[in-house]
């Protein structure tokens, strides 16, 4: 639409424009919609305009459609399916149109708020799911801001600011490079290597200290040990920390000058399953009796170390399983199977499953099975 959205305090939105040549006559501001809103710069997707509205001590994510023969007089809260989600103070939103996703900053500034949407016409929306971007406590994120297929971040971490790019789809690994110079990297990765900020430095580009028994790595930028910790071997596939950070050095524990290496910031990967519960003969929900959890069965495929932790709602000691073994003949990927987990015995109503990993491989889940014994009283 050639026109503006206007937003008040006093929670009134309005169209403002002209169908011919704006000017002072011919302008004209309609009103539209009636919201209490935050004090956030709305987004625009494709012909969507989304805004931040009020909820009480929490906040909701209004839709609102352009339509160019007649104005809309309210907007879809969907966030309805998920009250108490958003929290009261929001930063910014930003969306990408090529994805159907939204990204809503919370004051915090340690979690982002992911919705995502399947469109099969253009009103039509097929489903509608929210996720959460969880960071360090250590990571505050201040702003984002949407190019294309990729957000780029104003960040800080230990006192030191960052402007950092997170690519919303999977990327080709021939398309990764260095942040810092621009420069397409000579390295080959046998997997899309799961560091974040990372560098590439090619055999040679390190120096090796016998006395200290570390390998230094002059990275061109401030880097302290809470921005990156890991480095991993690409002829191996072996992982080693980074031990020493001075100014812009790292280093990496061991002898890695004569190999290619990518140093970069590991983070856990951690993945909350739902709670099972039993159905009955029509497929109904059944609360009670319910039934226990006798094993899981978790299959995979080309994945890395991983470990899969249960916690009861009576218990408050976790039981961690795994982690499962791989080849490092295969740079620790195993390319498919399957893992059986019978510690996990209990209540499948009260026990929540998680699947975890800190290492720089990859996990990839295809599904979760669990087997259990039905409770005294259930067909």
């Amino acid at each position: 639409r050639n026109t503006i959205a206007i937003f008040t305090k006093a929670g009134r939105q309005f169209d403002f424009g002209t169908p011919d040549a704006l000017t002072p006559s011919t302008a004209s501001a309609t009103p539209t919609t009636r919201y209490q809103t935050r004090d956030v710069a709305p987004e625009t997707m494709g012909n969507r305009l989304y805004f931040v509205g009020v909820r009480g001590c929490e906040s909701q994510l209004l839709e609102y459609f352009y339509d160019d023969l007649a104005l809309s007089s309210d907007g879809n809260d969907i966030t309805q399916h998920v009250p108490g989600l958003l929290p009261e103070e929001i930063t910014s939103i930003c969306g990408s149109e090529n994805t159907s996703t939204l990204y809503v900053l919370a004051g915090s500034g340690d979690k982002m708020y992911v919705h995502q949407s399947y469109w099969a016409g253009p009103r039509q929306r097929q489903q509608s799911a929210w996720s959460v971007f969880d960071f360090d406590d250590s990571y505050t994120i201040f702003d984002a801001v949407m190019l294309a297929d990729r957000m780029y971040l104003l960040t800080k971490t230990a006192n030191i600011w960052f402007i950092e790019r997170m690519p919303l789809i999977d990327e080709n690994i021939d398309c990764h490079y260095d942040d810092i110079d621009n420069t397409p990297p000579t390295i080959t990765e046998p997997f899309k290597v799961k560091l974040d900020r990372r560098f590439y430095k090619e055999s040679g580009s390190g120096t090796f200290s016998v006395t200290n028994q570390r390998t230094e790595y002059n990275l061109g930028v401030q880097t302290p040990g809470s921005t990156i910790n890991k480095a991993f071997v690409l002829l191996t596939g072996e992982e080693r920390d980074i031990v020493f950070w001075s100014g812009t050095t790292v280093g990496v524990s061991g002898d890695t000058s004569a190999v290619d290496v990518i140093l970069g910031n590991a983070y856990e990967m951690s993945v909350e399953l739902s709670r099972q519960f039993h159905r009955g003969q029509r497929g109904e929900l059944l609360l009670k009796p319910g039934f226990s959890i006798d094993e899981i069965v978790v299959a995979h495929q080309n994945t890395g170390e991983y470990a899969v932790t249960g916690i009861r709602d009576e218990d408050s000691n976790p039981v961690t399983t795994g982690p499962i073994t791989y080849s490092a003949s295969n740079f620790g990927i195993v390319e498919y199977g399957t893992k059986v987990f019978k510690e996990m015995r209990g209540d499948a109503s009260m026990t929540t499953i998680y699947i975890r990993s800190s290492t720089a491989r990859p996990v990839t889940i295809n599904g979760v099975q669990y087997i259990g014994t039905p409770k005294d009283g259930l067909n």
